[in-house]
């Protein structure tokens, strides 16, 4: 039961997926950032207690953990780089054009 609801809670539903693209998008859009491992990081990526920056070399630090490995391809960079920060770009654009 307890590997069911782990399980469940590590995939997205396209809503949720479309909502997180969207905020990101907004934010960056009012803050004037383009998607990148500088503009947007994920909490694995930061040493809890130096509060220093670690990226991928998570396990070797004391870093948050994440269960949720699954979202948008992982919590690695390269998975941030191909998978989530494509998505925001695109819809930065989208959003850009609908205004204009």
């Amino acid at each position: 039961m307890l590997a069911t609801l782990i399980l469940a809670a590590m995939s997205l539903t396209a809503e949720q997926k479309e909502t997180i693209v969207t905020v990101t998008a907004l934010l960056c859009i009012k803050f004037g950032l383009t998607p990148s491992i500088d503009s947007i990081t994920y909490h694995h990526w930061w040493d809890l207690r130096a509060k220093a920056r670690v990226l991928d070399n998570g396990p070797d630090y004391n870093v948050k953990t994440c269960p949720c490995t699954g979202f948008f391809g992982g919590n690695s960079t390269t998975s941030a780089i191909n998978n989530f920060y494509p998505l925001v770009s695109r819809k930065i654009q989208e959003l850009i054009n609908s205004n204009q």
